[in-house]
């Protein structure tokens, strides 16, 4: 008895939990790596999550410029490197390649639905 008590209460205290908001999907950005780096922004409303990235020859090295630092998502010896990586709405960031190579960066958006 106790135990069923003990189920009801857990089930009706988490239906009264609310939440930050839902993500839906909107769409998938295959965005540019240059060097310099192409710059742009995260819309309002919005998240993207950095899925992969690729190269056009096999030293290139792509990074994101992101608060004064730079990160590497990928490079030779550590494909794909902290992945995936997601990042909130209005954040701007770089995206690059090293040794003056292109690139591309993948990213799912998503709607932060409240």
């Amino acid at each position: 008895m106790r135990i069923n008590l003990l189920i009801a209460f857990l089930l009706l205290g988490s239906l009264a939990v609310v939440g930050q908001g839902n993500l839906q999907f909107n769409q998938v950005l295959l965005l540019n790596a240059s060097f310099p780096a192409t710059y742009v922004t995260v819309p309002e409303g919005k998240i993207w999550k950095i899925e992969s990235t690729v190269t056009n020859s096999t030293g290139g090295n792509t990074f994101i410029l992101l608060d004064g630092g730079t990160y590497y998502l990928t490079n030779v010896s550590a494909p794909y490197l902290n992945m995936p990586f997601w990042l909130p709405a209005s954040t701007y960031v770089g995206f690059g390649v090293l040794n003056g190579l292109s690139g591309k960066v993948s990213v799912l958006e998503f709607n932060i639905v409240e």
